[in-house]
């Protein structure tokens, strides 16, 4: 599983409550834009334009870019934890995993029930083929948020990588109508199912 299966779900999760959604396209995009970068520009410490643009840059795959505005939010607010979970998000995407985990871990601090940091600890430890610390990480996760699909598809996932296709497959169909699923795994899930059925967990 490639860090985009999980992580790009996660930005869905990294919403605040009256905060701007920049739409993609048009001059709506341009003219909200520009008025969230002449309040940073007038005000530096404005933790909620930073964070608007962050999310701008997210949205559209300008991780870098979104990182370092994210940064700016938590400079400006320290206790700005949708800041910390975007900052995470964009340096995992950008396969910064040292830093994506020291912003997971501080998210912890500030909220020890955080489920996307959770959520996102595990996708790295995953990437660093760590099954134990992915799994202690996801099963928290989960144990906290039992409906959300990252940590649920990390766990399929550990399931898979072990071998063990029948759990794999019983885990991942409880999320294959979430609209955050990845369509081009469908294919892969059934011919499990069909290799499954044929060879058992071999």
């Amino acid at each position: 599983m490639r860090v985009r299966d999980i992580a790009v779900i996660a930005t869905a999760c990294i919403a605040l409550s009256g905060c701007i959604s920049l739409p993609k396209f048009g001059a709506a995009h341009k003219a909200e834009q520009g008025r969230l970068e002449r309040a940073l520009e007038m005000n530096p410490a404005n933790a909620h334009a930073a964070f608007s643009l962050g999310k701008g840059k997210l949205d559209i795959g300008e991780y870098s870019a979104a990182a370092k505005l994210f940064q700016r939010a938590i400079d400006a607010n320290p206790k700005f934890e949708e800041a910390f979970l975007g900052l995470g998000v964009s340096l995992l995407e950008d396969s910064d995993f040292t830093a994506a985990e020291k912003a997971y871990k501080q998210l912890l601090v500030l909220n020890a029930k955080s489920v996307g940091a959770n959520e996102g600890l595990a996708t790295i430890e995953l990437e660093r083929h760590n099954l134990t610390k992915a799994r202690e990480y996801a099963t928290r996760a989960n144990s906290l948020d039992p409906t959300s699909p990252q940590a649920i598809r990390v766990l399929g996932e550990i399931h898979y990588i072990n071998g063990e296709y029948a759990e794999a497959l019983a885990i991942w169909d409880t999320i294959e109508t979430d609209p955050g699923a990845d369509p081009s795994r469908v294919p892969f899930q059934n011919d499990l199912r069909q290799y499954l059925a044929k060879y058992g967990e071999r």
